[in-house]
Order: structure tokens, then sequence, then C-alpha cells
């Protein structure tokens, strides 16, 4: 009979009619995946002073969940009063807030390469850092990761933290994954393409180059639409690069330019587009990357423009699901938007196709297996010899 799990949340998940990020996406993936699989699941998600939650939002927070929001001081107090049979962590171990192992089995998520993450904070990695990284990663008995790319990644800082090869099992994939429940898309043919792009400016990620020529094509074309859903992360590393994109899109008048949504609303209007843009120049960090947005948008049935470097490329590419091209090849681009803004009558063929990969491949009733059977059978990992 499924248990009790208390999931430990990097960012607030998308409950509450807030902006969210792709670690509370992944953390709300998670959670959704244990609850439908019968688990007693309780999410805590961090403290508002922690994190970019807004006074505004955290009001909207139920109360019970309140209770249990985690800080630096209080995550041992938390699984205390909860006593689960398994700890979840969600996103990475940037939340791992506990000196010593629980009474329980834990569960390490590390969904994206936050040690290149890091880096492109400008925040120094000392030996300290990487002691603290160690640490907490000796805490966990499984850990999920979202690609074969990341999977090799972090084999390398488990065996550095004392988890070795011997058991196979203790790294399994788990993809970034949505509802099984997958939106309708309306029935309409259009004549105008409307193109989106969603989600914050990271010092990690750059779409500027392809947003720039973007709107440029519209221009020229006189044809088509860009909604710009994004703002600038909360960190200054992207403020002014952001500040350059939104000023020359907000002077263009093929571009609507709403800002961050709930995810909600958000999702209302991708319903009402037609393909979303997700080039992003090369860094490690991208090459590692299996981007949350990207997921979104083929789960809501929007054809993807897409990094051709990038590990998802390959199924996009098989399922005819969008157009995987260089994100430093302008000429490449434009070949694209030209065909799409020729064709806008193939583009419904593409979004089915779209969600055909999110059902085969990315839902979480299938790309969450092993953290469900994991927490069905919860059991320590087995020291080093």
């Amino acid at each position: 009979m499924p248990g009790k799990v208390l999931l430990i949340a990097v960012d607030p998940i998308p409950e509450h009619g807030c902006p969210t990020s792709g670690g509370g996406l992944r953390a709300w993936s998670l959670f959704r995946a244990l609850r439908d699989a019968g688990f007693d699941v309780a999410c805590s998600i961090p403290r508002p002073e922690i994190t970019f939650l807004s006074r505004k939002c955290w009001d909207r927070v139920p109360r019970a969940m309140k209770e249990i929001a985690w800080d630096w001081e209080n995550q041992g107090q938390v699984i205390k009063k909860l006593a689960p049979d398994v700890v979840v962590y969600s996103s990475n171990v940037c939340n791992v807030g506990i000196h010593r192992k629980p009474h329980c089995p834990v569960v390490i998520d590390l969904h994206g390469p936050f040690m290149l993450e890091s880096w492109f904070m400008k925040q120094t990695a000392s030996e300290h850092t990487f002691q603290y990284w160690r640490d907490k990663l000796a805490l966990g008995d499984l850990f999920l990761t979202v690609s074969q790319k990341q999977q090799r990644f972090f084999w390398s800082w488990l065996l550095a933290s004392g988890v070795e090869f011997h058991d196979g099992a203790v790294l399994p994939i788990a993809p970034i994954s949505m509802s099984p429940n997958l939106p309708p898309r309306p029935e309409r043919q259009p004549q105008e393409p409307v193109f989106v792009f969603g989600g914050g400016f990271f010092p990690w990620t750059d779409p500027s180059d392809a947003l720039l020529n973007l709107v440029d094509v519209l221009e020229q074309r006189d044809k088509g639409k860009l909604w710009a859903f994004t703002d600038f992360h909360n960190l200054d590393a992207s403020r002014q690069r952001f500040a350059v994109v939104r000023d020359r899109l907000t002077s263009s008048s093929h571009v609507h330019f709403p800002g961050l949504l709930g995810r909600d609303e958000l999702m209302k209007a991708y319903a009402q587009a037609d393909v979303a843009i997700d080039l992003m120049k090369r860094n490690p960090e991208r090459e590692l990357a299996v981007t949350t947005r990207t997921i979104e948008y083929l789960w809501c049935g929007l054809p993807v423009i897409y990094n051709d470097y990038a590990e998802l490329a390959t199924p996009i590419r098989r399922y005819n699901a969008g157009w995987c091209v260089d994100p430093e090849d302008p000429v490449a681009l434009r070949r694209v938007l030209d065909h799409i803004l020729d064709h806008p009558e193939k583009l419904p063929e593409y979004g089915r196709n779209a969600q055909r990969l999110v059902r085969d491949h990315f839902t979480w009733d299938k790309a969450m297996r092993p953290l469900i059977d994991f927490c069905a059978h919860p059991q320590a990992r087995k020291a080093a010899a």
C-alpha cells in the first residue's frame, strides 16, 4: 500500500496562481505523479524570504502548506513532524537543509546541472562549496536525473560523494514530464501564425538573437505575431541582456509583451498560439539541459523551433514536432521562419505531432516510474564497500 511522502521543493509549485520556475514545475510533476499513484504526499515549499515568491502570492498559499514551508533552520523539524516514509528533494541539492540522514530513505532529484548554473551566476565555487554538494549528495538513497547526458554528468559527482556504481539503479532517468491529460487544441487554421516565447531570462540562457531575428522577420514580412511571456531572472546577471531585448520587442507592433503570467493563464494563452521559439545560444549548461519550457510547449501542442545541439532535438526531429537549427545560424532560422509564414496550414499537423511525442514519452505516469517504484518499496542505499 502506498505510504507517506514529503516533497521538499526548491521553488513554489504552480498551484496558487503565481509564476513559477523550471524547478517549481519539476517539483510539481513529482508531486502529481506520486499523488496520482496513490501516495499521501505533502509538499514543503520555501518561505518567501528565501525565494522569488512575492508576498502577494504567499498570501494565496493554503494555511496547511504554509505551516510546513521550509527555511534553513526548520527542515529537520518538518520531517520529524510529518514522519514520512520517504523524503524527496527536488530539484537539486541546493535546498537540502539537513546535515544528517533522517529516519527514512531520501530521494534527491538532480534536475539541471546546478554546478554550471552557479558559474553563470558569478558564484565562485570554492572547496567549501564542493564539499557542501558532496556532503548533501551523500545523504541520498536514490537519485533522479532527466536525460542521458545529465546522467553521465552526475555520475562523477556521486562517485565523489561516495556513491558507487555497484547499484546501477541508483541514478535512473526520470524525464521532464507533464500531466497525461493533455490540453485540447482548438480547431483553427492560422492565417498569421502566433509565435510564443515563455519563461524567464536566466544567466545561463540567452535567446536574444533568436527573438530579435524573429521580430525582424515579422516586420519585414508584415505578417505574424510574437507573444512574449518573459522577464529577467531575479539575479542581476541577466538584467541588462533582458532590457535590450525587451526594449526592441516592445517597440514592435508585431509583439505582445504581457510579461510573466501564472501557469493557468499562461496555458490558456499557449492554446491560442501556433508555434514556440526556443533557441538558446550554445554553452556547456545548455548542452546538458532538457528544458522544462520546451516540454510544456510540446504538451500544449506547440511545435518548437529548437536547438540542434540538444538531446531533445533527436525526438523532436523523429516525431516531426518542430524544427531544429543552429542558434548561431540566422540564415537557417530565416528559412524556417519563412516556411512557417508561407505555410501556416501545416502548423496543426506539427502541433499534433508535438502532443504525440509528449504522450509517448513525457507524461509523469510513465516518466516518473522509477520514483513511484522506489517510494512503493523504499530502502536505504547500500554503503560503499
